[in-house]
């Protein structure tokens, strides 16, 4: 499968998140990490992405099955590695 540089940097920015089980420490497993929750300009400054190109990259990460996004309360969502995700996170950093 084909990761783009953009995937890459999100899948990164994922990884790395504040907000995710690792503490914004490189995850050593995708249980470690565990989710982190979802806020697109968070992404967006982590990656020099504007909203719109990170709206589409996590689109097209959900259409690769490399990540999940719930619905946390109604407002948030979390998004998570599926193991195919992890392994590209860990293949491409």
């Amino acid at each position: 499968m084909n990761i783009t540089a953009n995937e890459t940097a999100v899948l990164s920015a994922i990884a790395l998140h504040e907000f995710s089980g690792s503490n914004g420490h490189p995850p050593a497993s995708k249980d470690e990490h565990g989710g982190t929750y979802c806020w697109v300009n968070d992404f967006a400054s982590a990656t020099d992405l504007v909203m719109g190109q990170v709206k589409g990259v996590l689109s097209s990460l959900v259409q690769k099955n490399l990540i999940v996004i719930d619905d946390f309360d109604g407002e948030d969502n979390v998004v998570a590695f599926t193991d195919a995700g992890f392994d590209a996170y860990l293949a491409n950093r």
